[in-house]
């Protein structure tokens, strides 16, 4: 996604060129809530393959019930314990969600969203590596609302992780603002500043710098959306037996439709050039139609990202339904450590 906001491309929105200090067409393509959508269509696109599943198989059911599922012949939720209450089960499985449970996954869709557009608007000035090592601040907060409002203990060896990668994380997003246009400033001066003259080295503040502060903010405002989303699908795929790629295309159906329709509002809000929260209320969708017809690279890119999303989202979503939130986060940080490298 970083790669696509990077391309200039020719469109019908005009803006500043530093190089030959004028406005011109040929801006960047600064589409975050395109994103969203590119986002939501890769995941609808989970139901149709359940569906020539079903037909290719003749099962009777989409996916297999969830406390049905094994690996090497172990089961992995708790079995129902009478068999009424496997019947039942196994009957919802048959039938499929119900109109109900459908109508409800619109929540985790919309966390998805708001989670989805302040992530890819702080991506717009943020470096990708940062962007992706500061996601670990998911596991901070989805530990947060495992204990506050799931009633689960932590042990003293997961509290430890977590002080270590909040100190992580404070460490990126300080290198995230400092890293972009002050190189005369090394990370030895900063220290022997603290240490001497207890404060920081004088460091004139510019625009970028404003930029990148205000991306990072965006990031990490995105992981609480997130792990709020990871507690609600948990709820979902434990409680409600929805199983995880009917949940993945369910989120994407109900987050193109609600995108979709706030298309003409995004379009028709005002516009602000000098301002980076100006992105998550406006997006010109027709000055994006043009770029799209005009660079067969960009259209290249979305196809490219949207295969990649929709495999990314099963194979997160999959251990999910076993190992509960946690993994998810554990997954989040496996990214951080490879990008860390």
């Amino acid at each position: 996604m970083k790669v696509q906001f990077s391309l200039n491309v020719s469109g019908t929105e005009l803006c500043y060129d530093t190089v030959t200090n004028a406005t011109t067409t040929d801006c960047p393509f600064h589409k975050p809530w395109f994103g969203v959508l590119q986002m939501k269509l890769a995941m609808s696109l989970c139901l149709i393959y359940l569906l020539v599943r079903q037909k290719v198989t003749g099962k009777p059911y989409l996916e297999s019930p969830v406390f049905k599922r094994k690996h090497f012949g172990t089961k992995y939720m708790p079995q129902p314990r009478s068999y009424e209450e496997r019947r039942t089960l196994l009957q919802e499985a048959y039938d499929g969600p119900s109109w109900r449970t459908m109508l409800f996954l619109v929540f985790p869709a919309l966390l998805d969203i708001v989670n989805t557009v302040l992530a890819f608007t702080g991506l717009l000035w943020v470096p990708a590596s940062v962007y992706q090592m500061s996601n670990g601040a998911v596991l901070l907060f989805s530990a947060f609302i495992a204990m506050r409002f799931m009633g689960r203990e932590l042990y003293c060896y997961q509290i430890l992780s977590i002080m270590l990668v909040t100190v992580a994380v404070i460490i990126f997003s300080v290198a995230g603002i400092l890293g972009g246009d002050h190189d005369t400033v090394s990370p030895y001066e900063i220290y022997a500043n603290l240490t001497t003259a207890y404060e920081l080295p004088t460091i004139p503040v510019t625009s970028s710098d404003v930029h990148q502060a205000m991306g990072m903010l965006f990031i990490l405002l995105a992981q609480v959306v997130l792990a709020a989303q990871f507690a609600v699908e948990e709820h979902f795929m434990i409680e409600r037996h929805v199983s995880p790629l009917l949940l993945v295309g369910m989120e994407g159906a109900w987050g193109l439709v609600l995108v979709v329709g706030l298309v003409p509002l995004l379009s028709t809000t005002p516009a602000a050039t000098d301002s980076i929260a100006a992105h998550l209320w406006h997006e010109d969708f027709t000055d994006t139609w043009v770029k799209l017809k005009g660079s067969s690279s960009l259209v290249m890119l979305g196809v490219g990202y949207m295969l990649c999303i929709g495999t990314y989202n099963v194979r997160a979503l999959c251990p999910s339904s076993i190992l509960a939130m946690a993994l998810k986060t554990t997954n989040a940080s496996l990214i951080v450590l490879r990008h860390a490298q």
